[in-house]
């Protein structure tokens, strides 16, 4: 099985400002007396993206749609792109469901303008 890659028609970068997460990777357990106990659960966490933004045009946000429907099923697959920080290749993963708003109307689809925003994680 191929890998999604993140469509050549779409932005390659992110939109600014960009939130960085990093998911956390303890467990952290009280006690009766005395601090808590703390451990590490995991090494491999994600990093995650939060309300992260592409602006497209309406033949872009086309192509986005049929990425995230056929390619990602749904979002269910990962994908490779470059991790948004480093610049370097990874894997990530749309988190949730993508929310596109239409920023300039048009009467053509070429001529509108739309905002997608979803969560997105780059996995270890």
């Amino acid at each position: 099985m191929t890998v999604p890659v993140w469509p050549e028609a779409l932005p390659q970068v992110l939109r600014f400002p960009l939130t960085q997460r990093r998911q956390s990777g303890k467990i952290r357990t009280e006690t009766d007396t005395g601090p808590a106990k703390v451990r590490r659960r995991f090494t491999a966490r994600v990093t995650e993206y939060p309300s992260s933004t592409i602006m497209v045009t309406g033949e872009q946000k086309a192509i986005f749609d049929a990425f995230y429907d056929d390619d990602l099923g749904g979002g269910t697959l990962a994908f490779s792109w470059t991790d948004p920080d480093t610049r370097q290749p990874a894997m990530l993963r749309i988190k949730g469901e993508p929310e596109a708003t239409m920023i300039r109307p048009g009467a053509s689809q070429a001529r509108r303008l739309w905002e997608i925003s979803f969560d997105v994680e780059v996995l270890p």
